[in-house]
C-alpha cells in the first residue's frame, strides 16, 4: 500500500479476509516487531472471571474433551471474553516455547487491535469463524503458531467470547478449525437449554428429521409468543439478529402455524426452506377451561324416590341422594354443568478459512 512502511506478502493480498485484517492492524498503528502487551493484574483478572464464570461453567465439560483432542498436536485450548481477553488455558503449555506460554495465559489480551491480525481477534472482528497460521500472523513473534478460533454467542444473542486452539505452526493442523467450530456449537447449544425458563417455549428445528434433539437444531425460545432468544444457527438460518429479539413474534416468523405444543416431529414449510419441527410447551402454561352446556337431570320414575343428580367435577360422577334432606324445598335441586377437559396447551397471550460456523 502506498505510504505504507509495511508491505503485503503476496499470500496475504491474495486473500481478502487476511488483507483486510492487516490493513486494520497497520491502521492501528501497531508494529510487527513489538513484543511488549499489557497484562491484567491477578486482582484485575479475578473481577473479569467472576463476571465471565457462568461461560466457564458451560463450557468446561466441552473444553476438557477438546484439549484431550488437541494434545497429540502440543496444543492447548483458550477461552477469551468478549474483548479477546484469555480467562482460561486449558492443555499442556511445556511443549511451546516460554513466549508462547507467556502470551497465551490468563490475563493477556489477544485483541486485533492489541497484537493485529490473529485468530481470536479477527475472529471477534468478522464475527465469524477463523484460523490464522505461522506468517499469517501480523506480528513477527506470534508467527511461530497455528491458531484457529470461533466466537462463542449467548442466548441473547450477543458476542460472550471466543474459543480458540493455539499450537506449533510447524504441526499439521487439517482438523483443527473443524473440531473447534464443533466444540463451540455444542457449547451455544447447551447454554441455550440450560438458560430455559420453564414458563418459556422452545421451538427446535432441522431440515433433517434424524438431526432433531442433537447440537445441530436450530433452537428459538419464546416468552408467551415474542422471540426472546436463540442460538447461533436458527439466527442465521431465519436471518435473526440480537435487535429482533423482544420484539418478533411467533405468528410473524410462522404465519401459517398455530403455537400449539408438538411433541412429534412435524413438517414445515417456511420460506423457501423445508423443516422437521418440535414445540415444546411451557411447564407451567394457563390453564384455558371450556365450559360444556348445563347438564339436565333425569327424574326418577318412581315418585317415592325424590332425587337428583349432583353432577361434581369430573372424575367424581354424580352422586344421587335417596332421601332429601329437611330443607326449605322439596323440589329437584338443578344439576351444575362441568368444566371440559383443560387445554393445557393453548395458545398464549399476545400480552477466506473463516466461514460458516
Amino acid at each position: 500500500m502506498p505510504g505504507n512502511p509495511f508491505a503485503l506478502t503476496p499470500e496475504i493480498e491474495a486473500n481478502p479476509l487476511l488483507s483486510d485484517s492487516w490493513c486494520r492492524s497497520q491502521r492501528y498503528g501497531l508494529d510487527p516487531a513489538t513484543d511488549d502487551f499489557p497484562r491484567l493484574h491477578a486482582s484485575e483478572l479475578a473481577d473479569r472471571l467472576a463476571r465471565h464464570s457462568r461461560l466457564q461453567t458451560l463450557a468446561q465439560p466441552v473444553v476438557n474433551e477438546l484439549s484431550r483432542k488437541v494434545n497429540a498436536l502440543q496444543s492447548v485450548v483458550v477461552l477469551s471474553d468478549a474483548s479477546g481477553l484469555v480467562l482460561q488455558t486449558f492443555g499442556d503449555t511445556h511443549a511451546m516455547q516460554k513466549a508462547q506460554r507467556f502470551a497465551l495465559a490468563p490475563g493477556n489480551l489477544w485483541s486485533e487491535s492489541g497484537r493485529g491480525t490473529n485468530a481470536i481477534g479477527t475472529a471477534l472482528a468478522i464475527d465469524d469463524s477463523c484460523e490464522i497460521d505461522g506468517r499469517q500472523h501480523f506480528l513477527t513473534s506470534n508467527q511461530g503458531l497455528y491458531c484457529a478460533a470461533v466466537p462463542l454467542q449467548s442466548p441473547d444473542g450477543k458476542i460472550a467470547g471466543v474459543l480458540d486452539i493455539s499450537g506449533p505452526a510447524r504441526y499439521p493442523h487439517a482438523r483443527t478449525l473443524a473440531w473447534v467450530k464443533g466444540a463451540a456449537k455444542q457449547i451455544e447449544y447447551l447454554w441455550v437449554k440450560q438458560s430455559l425458563h420453564p414458563q418459556q417455549w422452545l421451538m427446535s428445528l432441522h431440515p433433517q428429521l434424524e438431526k432433531l434433539d442433537g447440537v445441530d437444531e436450530c433452537l428459538l425460545v419464546f416468552t408467551d409468543n415474542v422471540l426472546m432468544a436463540a442460538n447461533r444457527l436458527a439466527m442465521r438460518e431465519f436471518s435473526l439478529n440480537a435487535d429482533r429479539f423482544g420484539h418478533l413474534t411467533f405468528q410473524q416468523l410462522f404465519p401459517q402455524l398455530r403455537q400449539t405444543a408438538v411433541s412429534v416431529p412435524l413438517p414445515l414449510v417456511a420460506g423457501d426452506r423445508n423443516y422437521y419441527y418440535r414445540l415444546r410447551a411451557p411447564v407451567t402454561a394457563g390453564v384455558a377451561v371450556t365450559a360444556r352446556p348445563t347438564l339436565s337431570c333425569l327424574s326418577p320414575a318412581s315418585a317415592k324416590a325424590k332425587s337428583c343428580c349432583a353432577c361434581l367435577t369430573p372424575g367424581l360422577g354424580c352422586v344421587s341422594k335417596a332421601k332429601p334432606a329437611a330443607a326449605k324445598s322439596t323440589s329437584a335441586v338443578p344439576c351444575i354443568g362441568t368444566a371440559a377437559g383443560a387445554a393445557a396447551n393453548s395458545s398464549p397471550s399476545t400480552a477466506p478459512r473463516c466461514r460458516n460456523h
